[in-house]
């Protein structure tokens, strides 16, 4: 998606953690384009496609403060245990979204094929939800590839 520069600079000082990919202009020539905005390195085409329908629109037009992608979350602290230590354990949804309306929201993105594969996603998933979506009244959604 291209973008003027006045709106190119309303969506980074809204989100300084962006980075412009591609400073040319695309070669069509059309009126009104400029760089592209992407926010690090995705994982997958599913991440940037979700990113360019769903996230992209509302964090231009201001309804979207905040987006990160592959935020860390702490599960499980690391702990000691009978002199056996254990490390903390870590959650990264792909995308975290702060609305302006205060409420925020976590996406996954998952391949259904990848989702059998990682056994523990499950369980990842269940223990985020209860010590983040719970308390905080965070919205969770868990979107398909195939979805997008």
């Amino acid at each position: 998606m291209w973008m003027s520069e006045d709106e190119l600079r309303q969506v980074l000082a809204r989100n300084p953690g962006l980075r412009v990919q591609g400073l040319d202009p695309p070669k069509s020539g059309k009126p009104g384009s400029g760089p592209r905005i992407l926010s690090r390195e995705f994982d997958s085409d599913a991440e940037q496609r979700y990113y360019e329908k769903r996230v992209l629109p509302p964090l231009q037009t201001g309804l979207l403060l905040c987006c990160e992608l592959h935020k860390a979350f702490e599960i499980v602290p690391a702990l000691e245990h009978c002199g056996r230590k254990y490390k903390n354990r870590i959650y990264t949804p792909d995308f975290y979204l702060e609305y302006q309306d205060g409420s925020v929201e976590v996406v996954e993105i998952k391949g259904r094929k990848i989702k059998k594969l990682q056994r523990d996603y499950p369980l990842r998933r269940q223990l985020f939800i209860l010590n983040y979506c719970i308390p905080n009244n965070w919205r969770f959604m868990e979107v398909h590839d195939d979805e997008i």
